[in-house]
């Protein structure tokens, strides 16, 4: 949420920094991603986690896959903020395909994570409060989203010289938070 909900769809609709796509291909990108992330997440189980021989997921599990998620916003945000490509915004067929490989398998990695972790809180969940750390799970979800909105609003917006520096900032600001994920993934005690 700190790159796909505000500074996304602006990037791909801004005609003088981003690509200038019509308003109907990015609601179709932006469709077409959220299909792929669901389809993804709810294969994830069988034809991921089970042939990596990671099924039942743990603790490692959870911080393998959210270590290997960091990459994504990683290479995107270095790419869009230092490379000729996005500083000169020519040839825009290469900056659209950059940056639709990098969204796809960020959701690719992104859904596998969140199947992991729809897991591991009914895992960890006690029999009786299976319901509220379920419920507690998706409001925090929730407040992740909204923080992640704003924030991502307000750097898309004011960090950097212009909106390519500011969807940049996005990506690092994402990258950040997965590291932070990580850190607290490791204080899980799995029994």
């Amino acid at each position: 949420d700190l790159w796909f909900e505000v500074p996304l769809p602006f990037f791909l609709r801004d005609g003088a920094v981003g690509l200038g796509w019509s308003r109907e291909l990015v609601g179709l990108v932006l469709a077409l991603w959220i299909i792929f992330y669901g389809q993804v997440q709810s294969w994830a189980p069988q034809t991921v986690l089970g042939p990596l021989r990671q099924s039942p997921p743990n603790k490692w599990v959870a911080w393998l896959w959210c270590i290997s998620l960091v990459g994504c916003p990683l290479f995107l945000g270095s790419f869009m903020q230092s490379s000729p490509i996005f500083e000169t915004r020519e040839p825009r067929a290469s900056m659209a395909a950059i940056l639709m490989l990098g969204i796809y398998v960020f959701a690719l990695i992104f859904a596998v994570n969140s199947s992991v972790h729809s897991y591991l809180i009914v895992r960890y969940s006690d029999n009786d409060k299976v319901a509220m750390n379920v419920g507690f799970y998706y409001m925090s979800n929730a407040i992740g989203r909204l923080v992640g909105t704003v924030v991502s609003g307000a750097l898309y917006t004011y960090a950097g010289s212009d909106t390519r520096e500011g969807f940049a900032a996005c990506f690092w600001c994402s990258a950040a938070f997965i590291v932070v994920c990580a850190i607290v993934t490791l204080g899980i005690d799995d029994d």
